[in-house]
C-alpha cells in the first residue's frame, strides 16, 4: 500500500514542477511521406525539438552564429545525434525513415543521409569560418548507422548536396498545460483509490 502512495504521489510531483513522463516518446512530423522534423526528442534527460532542412549555416543560424546553436560542445551534439538515430531516424508506420535515407527532408541520395548538428565554430586561413558539425548517419537498411564528426565552410550549401541536411534544434518549452493538468487528475485519483483501499482494510 506505500507503493501505492509513493507512485500516485510522484506522479501528482511531477505534474506540478512540470516534469515529462518517463516514458514520453518523440513524435515525428510527417509531410507527405517525408520527415521533416520531430518534437520531443530526448537528449540526455533534456526534451528538444528538431527540423530538418536543406541550407547554408549562415542562412540558417544568422552568419553562423555560434550563440544560435542548441549544442556547444562536442558531447552535448553527439548525444544529439545519437538520439536522433534513436528515436527519429527510425522505422515507423509512417515510414522506414531508417532503412530508406531520402525519405529524410533534405537528403535525396537513396543510400544515405548526413543529419547535421553544429556545435561550434573556427575561422579558417583558407576557407573562411567553418561549422565544426556532428553527423548522425542514416544509411540504407543493410547498413550500419554511426555518428562522426563533420565540418562545412559556413557558405557551402547542403540543399544542391544530396546526401546532407541540417537539424535545427530548439529546446522544448515546459508541459503542456493540458498534459499537467491530466497527468495531476491521474495522480489525485490514484491517491484517493488508494486511501479507499486503505480505509476498507482497518
Amino acid at each position: 500500500m506505500k507503493k501505492v502512495l509513493t507512485a500516485s504521489a510522484a506522479i501528482v510531483l511531477c505534474a506540478l514542477i512540470g516534469i515529462p513522463p518517463a516514458l514520453a516518446t518523440a513524435m515525428l512530423q510527417v509531410n507527405n511521406g517525408i520527415l521533416t522534423g520531430a518534437t520531443g526528442v530526448d537528449v540526455n534527460g533534456a526534451l528538444y525539438d528538431v527540423q530538418f532542412t536543406g541550407g547554408t549555416c549562415n542562412a540558417l543560424f544568422n552568419n553562423c552564429d555560434p550563440g544560435l546553436f542548441a549544442f556547444t560542445n562536442v558531447a552535448d551534439a553527439t548525444a544529439a545525434s545519437n538520439a536522433l538515430l534513436d528515436q527519429v531516424l527510425i522505422n515507423t508506420a509512417a515510414g522506414a525513415f531508417d532503412d530508406i535515407p531520402n525519405l529524410t527532408n533534405g537528403c535525396t541520395a537513396s543510400n544515405i543521409c548526413d543529419v547535421m548538428t553544429p556545435y561550434a565554430v573556427y575561422l579558417s586561413p583558407n576557407d573562411g569560418y567553418i561549422a565544426q558539425l556532428v553527423d548522425a548517419e542514416n544509411l540504407t537498411g543493410q547498413l550500419q548507422d554511426n555518428v562522426y564528426l563533420n565540418e562545412f565552410r559556413a557558405t557551402l550549401d547542403s540543399g544542391p548536396l544530396s546526401m546532407y541536411t541540417y537539424a535545427v534544434w530548439a529546446p522544448q518549452q515546459t508541459v503542456p498545460e493540458p498534459v499537467t493538468l491530466a497527468l495531476m487528475g491521474l495522480g489525485l485519483v490514484g491517491l484517493g483509490v488508494s486511501r479507499r483501499k486503505s480505509k476498507s482494510h482497518q
